[in-house]
């Protein structure tokens, strides 16, 4: 009984020992940001910053408001750096999906991965001088990267199908 009371006993001190030590695996500790700077879902942000990638959920924007750093839907952006960011995340979602997509197919059919690779990158090639000519008509402006972002999205989804 004795021999097995010391069993359990070392046991529970080697499981407490490893929950201390994941514990202090898993917690970070906060990064010291500048003066000028606040503390915002883990990372240091400025007054001046918009649209810093990593603070946010998928489908936000980061943006340092009146009332202070925040994120906010890209459905509710009223501001033409935000509307990008949203943009340029949105295309950059959709290409994920589409790579994802393209190396499933590749997987049911790898007889045929020369032919999908060059019909693919004819087809990136088009989309993205398509895109480029169609956003020039905002060359020059604020908005020409929303445009372009805004323009790769249906062809991007389409091209999932």
């Amino acid at each position: 009984m004795h021999s097995l009371m010391v069993k359990v006993v070392t046991i529970v001190l080697a499981l407490a020992a490893g929950a201390v030590s994941f514990a202090k695996e898993t917690t970070k500790t906060p990064p010291v940001c500048r003066q000028d700077e606040k503390l915002f879902r883990g990372k240091c942000v400025a007054p001046d910053e918009c649209c810093v990638t990593g603070v946010c959920d998928s489908g936000e924007v980061f943006v340092f408001g009146e009332d202070g750093p925040r994120c906010l839907p890209c459905t509710k952006v009223d501001t033409q750096q935000p509307m990008n960011f949203c943009a340029s995340e949105a295309r950059r979602a959709a290409d994920h999906d589409l790579d994802l997509e393209r190396k499933a197919f590749l997987k049911r059919f790898p007889q045929r991965a020369t032919s999908i690779a060059a019909v693919e990158k004819a087809w990136l090639i088009f989309r993205e001088r398509l895109c480029t000519l169609e956003a020039s008509e905002y060359e020059g402006g604020s908005m020409q990267a929303q445009v372009y972002g805004e323009l790769s999205l249906p062809r991007i989804r389409g091209h999932l199908v």
